[in-house]
């Protein structure tokens, strides 16, 4: 679920990167109408997604257009609610605004050159994932897990934070280990 960020750090660092981004791709910003939103994910620590009409993306012979030669008319970023640290919203909201502007690109290396130069001001070389430390941060601010189920062999647990169907109907599922059977337990 997507909502307006009303934190005034995350709302200023959001700014900052954007002006930054804006003053070395400015082309990309002409007539996109751009927003950001805060969401609940788990998975991932921010999003880019961007909508393009056929026409700006591929030329009348079907070819892909150069990536300056693209236009967004509408696009979104998202960060995820539990990414609290300052320093890795900056991170983050440097790696998507790398995606916008560089459309369609994915991590390529046009990608990265882009990132980095946005991030440049700040020392950030975006062109990595997140290493092992700022995952740490952001599962730490994550939602604890309410459910687990044990292994009645091997005694492998798997925790859940939302009551699937593994959850509600252990004995269904088989341990990827060893075959055995799985029961509920309370933590």
């Amino acid at each position: 679920m997507k909502r307006e960020c009303k934190d005034k750090a995350i709302l200023d660092i959001y700014e900052e990167v954007k002006a930054v981004a804006k003053e070395l791709y400015p082309h990309f910003f002409e007539n996109s109408d751009l927003k950001f939103f805060i969401n609940d994910s788990t998975k991932q620590l921010g999003h880019c997604k961007a909508w393009a009409n056929r026409q700006s993306v591929y030329d009348k012979y079907g070819n892909r257009k150069p990536i300056d030669d693209i236009r967004c008319d509408k696009a979104e970023i998202t960060l995820s609610k539990y990414v609290t640290d300052l320093d890795l919203v900056r991170k983050t909201l440097v790696h998507e605004f790398g995606h916008f502007v560089a459309p369609l690109e994915n991590h390529s290396f046009l990608w990265a050159i882009r990132a980095d130069k946005i991030g440049e001001k700040w020392g950030i070389v975006s062109h990595r994932n997140a290493d092992h430390e700022e995952s740490l941060i952001f599962r730490a601010n994550m939602e604890k897990p309410k459910y687990a189920i044990r292994c009645t062999q091997c005694g492998q647990i798997i925790r859940r934070t939302r009551r699937s169907h593994c959850i509600t109907h252990p004995q269904e599922y088989y341990c990827g280990k060893c075959g055995g059977t799985f029961e509920r337990i309370e933590e």
